[in-house]
């Protein structure tokens, strides 16, 4: 529990007096967290701005669907209707068709969503890889030069990331186009 349960408790008063306790159930804290990956159907994160976030990649190697904001990273992370969906984290209704997309889907569709986690979760997290592209990136700098783009690791910036740092921006300074 967090030193302050107040926003725990609030939230638990809020489920049990809009009759939702037999859809939405907030779990204590536990040490477990691979069996909890391993209980689960899916992973969702609905956050208004990401950078890489752990719970994805944690849910995606342990093979499992995502649902997830589409900011950020969700580009290279969640590729829809393949490993997962996106979904607009401004709109409860865009939140809830992800929600029922992946409830729609057979127990072997929701299956070959967690392998396609899985597979894109060895690709983006290679150790080897992830040394190797380091040293390009390392190489360029001395060498002032281009890197390969010889690797799995995306080579563009998803547009979702784009979106969202121009509409965090938006609040600071106007970000020219």
């Amino acid at each position: 529990m967090p030193a302050d349960p107040t926003p725990f408790n609030r939230a638990e008063r809020f489920i049990a007096e809009n009759g939702l306790s037999d859809s939405l159930r907030l779990h204590p804290a536990t040490r477990d967290i691979a069996g909890e990956y391993a209980r689960a159907d899916a992973v969702g994160l609905f956050s208004i701005y990401e950078g890489l976030p752990n719970v994805v990649c944690e849910g995606m190697a342990c093979g499992k669907p995502i649902i997830m904001s589409n900011v950020c990273d969700a580009g290279n992370l969640v590729l829809d209707g393949t490993n997962g969906f996106l979904c607009d984290p401004s709109s409860p209704e865009s939140m809830a068709n992800a929600l029922a997309r992946l409830a729609a889907l057979s127990f072997e569709a929701r299956r070959q969503m967690g392998l396609a986690s899985r597979a894109l979760a060895e690709r983006l997290f290679d150790e080897q890889i992830g040394i190797e592209r380091y040293e390009q990136i390392l190489k360029s700098v001395v060498y002032q030069g281009k890197f390969s783009a010889d690797c799995s690791w995306p080579t563009v910036v998803p547009e979702s990331a784009v979106r969202t740092v121009k509409e965090w921006a938006n609040g600071c300074q106007a970000i020219p186009e």
